[in-house]
């Protein structure tokens, strides 16, 4: 398995496909998309995942919570998580780096609100990949760790199954 941990942005520069390459993605109003990385600045598009209607709102809908080869394939998947427009629904959607398509999505619960005001003013991030012993053997998963307010203290942590 191969985890990074990395710092939250709303652009990545990453090796998607195992080529050596770094390409970049980015979350979009509606999207996430991924693209050559050219020292120019404009680079060629590669794919473009549109984020369910829900999650059609105003800058950021998404951000990206970081990359990992949960399964080992050699390929990186891109995690994102996706708000509505007040923060009540939240979701993560975990992507095929060389591709975009859609590896799976599923909903997030909300962490401990920091203002109680029934909005949500936390974030999740991915803390890394790793395998959860089971009765079948070892499945690859992702942990994340959920974040309130601006102090940057961790709230709690999340494992989510990778296949």
């Amino acid at each position: 398995m191969n985890a990074k941990k990395i710092t939250l942005s709303g652009i990545l520069i990453e090796d998607l496909d195992g080529d050596g390459v770094s390409e970049k993605v980015q979350a979009r109003s509606g999207a996430i998309t991924a693209m050559t990385n050219e020292s120019h600045g404009f680079g060629r598009n590669l794919w473009w995942s549109v984020l369910p209607p829900e999650y059609e709102q105003g800058w950021p809908s998404a951000y990206l919570a970081g990359v990992a080869d949960a399964d080992g394939d050699g390929t990186q998947e891109v995690l994102a998580v996706c708000s509505d427009a007040d923060h009540r629904l939240m979701r993560l959607r975990v992507l095929r780096g060389d591709t975009g398509d859609v590896v799976f999505d599923v909903p997030l619960l909300p962490s401990r609100e920091h203002h109680a005001d029934g909005i949500w003013d936390g974030f999740y991030g991915l803390a890394g990949a790793l395998e959860v012993p089971t009765a079948e053997g070892p499945r690859p998963a992702y942990a994340l760790f959920a974040s309130a307010g601006h102090d940057r203290q961790p709230r709690g942590v999340l494992a989510v199954d990778a296949v």
